[in-house]
């Protein structure tokens, strides 16, 4: 979450706007803060590589194992939260990456000379041009992007790394064998 946190503020210091509604193709001016923000999205949407799969499952399915009526309740209000988590993070994600660009000065100056005319000092000093964010911004960014990758792969490793053993998950998806854990044990 924190990742994308710092992505929406990366595009909110380029755009100057809130409006998603103003925003679109960013992906062209803004490659990295777009990649990054993907792969922020990707983990709180619960793809099992990265680390935000990790928290979704647990909670289900000690939600699942509660048992009697409210366990399987709160599972599906569950369920339905991830979804609509997932859902809420992806259309920010197409709104503002995907797309044509919707607003700012860069449009303004793009319709006026459709027009036919030129823009003047006054149409366009001191606001907004598109751009990626400085390194300053960029580089947590980076940081909190490969944290997500990593601890989503050690939590789940494709292997036993050291004293890291293959997550239950794990062998379930490359061996296609159910496991079951005894959580009662």
């Amino acid at each position: 979450k924190a990742l994308l946190f710092l992505g929406a503020g990366s595009v909110l210091h380029s755009t100057e706007s809130q409006e998603t509604s103003e925003m679109g193709g960013l992906r062209k001016v803004m490659p990295l803060t777009a990649i990054v923000f993907s792969i922020g999205a990707l983990s709180l949407g619960g793809i099992p590589i990265l680390a935000g799969f990790w928290s979704k499952d647990e909670i289900l399915l000690g939600a699942w194992d509660h048992g009697g009526v409210i366990g399987p309740l709160v599972f599906c209000m569950a369920l339905i939260a991830a979804f609509m988590t997932a859902f809420y993070i992806f259309r920010a994600l197409f709104l503002t990456f995907h797309g044509e660009f919707r607003g700012g000065v860069d449009k303004e100056i793009e319709d006026l000379r459709v027009r036919g005319e030129e823009p003047d000092e006054s149409q366009t000093h001191g606001r907004v041009h598109l751009a990626e964010s400085p390194w300053t911004m960029t580089m947590p960014l980076v940081v909190l992007a490969v944290a997500a990758v990593v601890a989503g792969i050690l939590t789940n490793p494709p292997g036993d790394i050291g004293i890291i053993d293959k997550h239950a998950y794990g062998h379930f998806a490359t061996e296609n064998e159910a496991v079951f854990v005894d959580h009662d044990a």
